[in-house]
């Protein structure tokens, strides 16, 4: 729709370009967020901010020679371009026609365009029948004025609807809403002829100085006979000489910007002055002045947000006064423990405290600061029926990429001199046994090694002679017994879960008013890591008669070292849903829904529910846009409008740009001889062509090392690539199974794929 094309006068030729921009240089601020209407419609939307007041998208049309003409018909005050008149220009996919120019000695200029799904003349009394989207339109034209009358004007009828007369440049709206436009009139003492635009799309462009840069925003933009009031309109130009035919003149940049007007405020986000743009909608169904797109052809479109498999970290409430915590690890499995429990003196203690079964993630110590003694094992040990939290997580305090397990220790025994100890894993209810020997850290000490997962952890037996003896365990995996070293949680997508904020490890299991717990995405887990870790935190906190609850205010949202609250930009502020004043919701900017669910009217204990992707959710952002196949001539005009396949915004890329292979996971499109990433994957010779059959493409996966994809699109022309990517978008209709497929593909209508290997 933007492509690059060229222009010629009798001036001269120039390559013309063309470009949309966004949320630069002036204009406003767009992106995805997960928020309420003033409908309080919560979910994710498209948010334009400050729409009423600041330009959302630039359109240039750049003129690389300068788009040159002669003056002519000059007066005064006005001259016109008559070189550029009848000369054809693409923008945004559809071909328009200049129809008429003006230069005003002021330095004004104005250029009236116009285009439409059917152009081609007919004479006085002649009747064609056009097909546009599968609707017959039968075009006559009825009467042509005498030249010697006046102005020369031409009446047609559509389907037997009369128009008004029209003159040059003019156009009429039909009963149905379409219109047709006059191009040119000639007429001699025996016959006329009219050429015209059926479907017609008529802009005028206007900027009252052409010289001083600026955008001109006052009547600067027309569509037919209307004014666009919020379209705004820079033509960059230059004249060779006086105000006065045949000097010269030349277009070199013209712009166009819009501050869109929604239909209704139901469509303004309520966290800040933006427009809202529900999942499965585009921009232009909400304006005012729809027309003031520029071309009827194009919309920015939202799909909504990305669905990768979920997985969920919940704390929920068992009772009013204990927490259970649940979350799936790395490997898919899923625990259940219990967390924390409301005790006496309103404090909190992990774990059941009621069962006296502790649950640790921070390690003990058998070091007194000056020796290592089974008194100081003991005082920091823990007791049969304790769980614990071991991950892998060595000397990385935050580490995406640790298994996490959560064990029961279920017991020690001693048989004919053998000590063992054995540890219950909680997601399974599989055994696991550790050997234990004799240590040198004192008498009676014991020591082993717990496996898990694959991974080693120490275990130390404060008293292998006492008949319930405690132990302690390296349970971040750094092959060492440190006190207050912390495991924490790595989850299902790569999130790390600390469970505590606090410092020191009390020798009887911690207890405290409240716990502070995090939630990390590392920056590195996303697919842009300029702005930093994603971390979301909250207070599990003690209340009166040994309950426990979340504090509400206490849950936050920091990126990198800023602060998300309900005046920043992105926004971070937890909205009920329209049906139900007990949930709040809000999301992170890597996807992780959070569900807040807090009773009201009573006592009971809300319920966190966070449900974290198992990678980052992408917002699908598409510009779309038609090109418009238009008739020129002949018995009966046949149109097809075609749309262009819809591009996502800031994913695709051209292969000089695309990163090295095996870094991350693309889809790459085209053959070898046009694509280079494709060369690289096939391992391409001098004959690109190797290996491909005309009509023929494949659909073929490259895996790599680190466990990357390259999905690769690819035919023997353009034609048979296009087909393996319809093939490939509407993957949900194919039996796309294994790593390669052959797409053959007579055309779009008929298609055969067929398994390879």
């Amino acid at each position: 729709a933007l492509k690059s094309g060229r222009v010629s006068t009798q001036q001269g030729s120039t390559d013309y370009n063309q470009y949309l921009r966004f949320g630069t240089n002036g204009l406003t601020t767009m992106y995805v967020d997960y928020t309420a209407d003033k409908d309080d419609n919560v979910g994710d939307y498209l948010v334009i901010q400050g729409i009423r007041n600041t330009p959302f998208f630039e359109y240039q049309l750049e003129f690389e020679s300068g788009f040159q003409s002669k003056l002519d018909d000059c007066t005064s005050s006005t001259c016109s371009l008559d070189d550029l008149e009848d000369t054809r220009i693409n923008i945004f996919g559809t071909d328009y026609t200049i129809v008429d120019t003006s230069l005003t000695s002021s330095q004004g200029i104005s250029l009236e365009l116009m285009g439409g799904d059917v152009s081609d003349t007919l004479r006085e009394g002649e009747t064609k029948t056009y097909t546009i989207d599968g609707t017959d339109y039968e075009v006559s034209v009825v009467f042509i004025s005498n030249p010697n009358s006046g102005n020369i004007a031409a009446k047609l009828a559509v389907n037997g609807e009369l128009t008004s007369e029209l003159e040059e440049g003019e156009t009429d709206t039909l009963s149905g809403g379409l219109e047709i436009g006059v191009r040119s009139i000639l007429v001699n003492d025996r016959e006329g002829i009219v050429e015209f635009f059926l479907g017609a799309d008529k802009i005028t462009l206007t900027d009252s100085n052409y010289t001083d840069g600026a955008f001109d925003n006052s009547s600067a933009f027309e569509v037919g006979t209307e004014n666009i009031e919020d379209a705004a309109v820079k033509i960059v130009g230059s004249l060779t000489g006086s105000f006065a035919d045949d000097s010269e003149f030349q277009i070199t940049d013209i712009r166009y910007r819009l501050t869109a007007d929604p239909i209704s405020d139901s469509q303004v986000d309520s966290g800040t002055d933006g427009f809202g743009i529900a999942p499965g909608h585009g921009v232009r169904e909400y304006l005012k002045e729809p027309q003031g797109m520029l071309n009827p052809t194009w919309d920015l479109r939202y799909e909504g947000l990305t669905q990768p498999e979920i997985t969920e970290v919940k704390l929920d409430p068992s009772g009013d006064d204990k927490y259970d915590l649940v979350f799936t690890n790395l490997a898919g499995k899923e625990y259940e423990v219990r967390f924390v429990e409301g005790t006496t003196g309103d404090v909190l203690a992990f774990g059941n405290d009621e069962g006296n079964d502790h649950f640790w993630f921070m390690e003990g110590t058998y070091n007194n600061g000056s020796a290592n003694t089974m008194a100081t094992c003991n005082a920091y040990g823990m007791s049969e029926d304790d769980y614990f939290l071991v991950s892998n997580m060595g000397g990385n305090t935050f580490d995406d990429t640790a298994y996490s397990y959560v064990l029961q220790f279920d017991s020690f025994e001693e048989d004919d001199g053998i000590y063992k100890a054995t540890f219950n894993d909680l997601a399974t209810g599989d055994d696991r046994e550790v050997v234990i020997s004799t240590s040198s850290l004192w008498s009676g000490a014991g020591a082993g090694t717990l496996t898990v997962g694959g991974y080693d952890y120490d275990v130390v037996v404060c008293d292998v002679n006492a008949i319930n003896p405690k132990i302690l365990v390296d349970l971040n995996g750094n092959d060492s017994i440190t006190l207050n070293d912390e495991a924490r949680v790595t989850v299902k997508g790569g999130a790390i879960l600390d469970l505590s904020d606090a410092d020191t490890w009390a020798a009887n299991n911690a207890t405290a008013n409240n716990v502070t717990m995090m939630l990390v995405t590392p920056a590195s887990n996303f697919d842009e890591q300029t702005q930093g870790n994603d971390t979301l935190s909250w207070m599990v906190v003690s209340r009166a008669n040994q309950e426990v609850g979340i504090s509400t205010s206490s849950l936050t949202y920091t990126r990198g070292s800023t602060t998300r609250d309900s005046t920043t930009t992105p926004d971070w502020n937890p909205t009920e849903p329209q049906d139900n004043d007990e949930l709040t919701l809000e999301m992170t900017d890597f996807g992780a829904l959070v569900e807040l669910n807090d009773p009201s009217g009573s006592d009971e204990a809300e319920t966190l529910t966070i449900h974290y992707p198992e990678e980052q959710v992408e917002a699908q952002v598409f510009v779309v846009a038609g090109s418009v196949e238009r008739t020129e001539s002949g018995s009966g005009g046949s149109v097809t409008t075609t749309k262009l396949n819809p591009i996502t915004v800031g994913l695709a890329m051209l292969d000089k740009d695309a990163p090295a292979v095996g870094s991350t996971n693309m889809i790459v499109v085209g053959g070898p001889c046009a694509n280079t990433v494709a060369a690289e994957l096939l391992n391409s010779g001098a004959d690109c062509t190797e290996g491909f059959t005309p009509g023929k493409a494949m659909i073929k996966s490259f895996e790599h090392a680190g466990g990357k994809v390259s999905l690769l699109v690819a035919g023997y022309s353009a034609q048979d690539t296009v087909a393996a990517s319809y093939v490939l978008a509407q993957y949900e209709d194919y039996d796309l199974s294994g790593s390669e497929v052959e797409v053959v593909a007579a055309d779009l209508s008929s298609i055969q794929v067929n398994t390879v290997g």
